[in-house]
């Protein structure tokens, strides 16, 4: 068996968010943003994130000190 491995989105978060429709944490959005042996930027994501949740294009669910983020409906 082996695993398919996805390029890291194009079109930023919200091509992840829609692809994973129960949500993602900041941390596995950087991480799955950042692609294979690439540093993770974890502040650049949550940057991302705010921009799409200030457009109305995804939704927060606060978890602890971080959130789960899911695409808007």
């Amino acid at each position: 068996m082996t695993l398919e491995r996805f390029a890291p989105p194009q079109a930023g978060p919200l091509e992840l968010l829609e692809y994973f429709r129960a949500g993602l944490c900041t941390q596995e959005v950087a991480a799955l943003a950042a692609g294979n042996l690439v540093d993770v930027d974890r502040a650049g994501a949550e940057d991302a994130l705010l921009a799409l949740l200030a457009e109305g294009r995804v939704r927060r669910e606060p978890l602890g000190d971080d959130a789960i983020w899911h695409a808007a409906a």
